[in-house]
């Protein structure tokens, strides 16, 4: 998206929100204004108005300090996976860094869940975790059920054969077929 002096704030916003799912916060102007000036010297006698590629190389810096209202205040953007975004990361530092968290988020949620359902003290904990995660509908790692079925046959101790046959059973019945 190419971003020009004078068009509106809400456009720059949505882009933003649409593509890289960065949202915002702080008070934003109505127009786009103060875009950095990258010409040479030579060429600054001739007018030109400014405008910016949104590319992998832009600063976050520089598209808060264009459309914050107070540059003493420069509105902030957030990322649901990484948070808060630092002004001085770039959009491919963003985007790196998203897809490193969606990449390890399955691996890590696969085994929080079996360490729980291991280390539950009864039937009720596992049958509650299992309803916590079936609740939840989050996006697991391939062989996630397999695996957890696996660490309930061997390493939950407590339960008889017939409460392992029943949340096996609801592992496949209700887990699985629901994604």
């Amino acid at each position: 998206m190419e971003i020009s002096e004078g068009m509106p704030v809400g456009y720059v916003l949505a882009y933003l929100k649409q593509t890289y799912e960065a949202s915002y916060f702080g008070q934003p102007r109505s127009h786009v204004l103060g875009l950095p000036d990258d010409r040479k010297p030579s060429n600054l006698k001739h007018p030109k108005q400014q405008s910016i590629k949104i590319c992998e190389k832009t600063k976050f810096s520089v598209l808060a300090n264009c459309c914050s209202i107070k540059l003493d205040k420069p509105i902030r953007f957030r990322h649901e996976l990484v948070g808060l975004i630092s002004p001085s990361w770039t959009i491919k530092e963003l985007l790196d860094r998203v897809n490193h968290k969606r990449a390890f988020s399955a691996t890590d949620k696969t085994n929080m869940v079996i360490d729980l359902v291991v280390s539950a003290e009864s039937f009720n904990d596992v049958d509650w975790i299992l309803r916590v995660v079936k609740k939840q509908k989050p996006t697991y790692e391939i062989g996630f059920e397999e695996r957890l079925s696996s660490a309930i046959k061997t390493n939950v101790l407590f339960i008889g054969d017939e409460q392992k046959a029943a949340l096996e059973a609801m592992i496949l019945t209700e887990m699985i077929c629901k994604h």
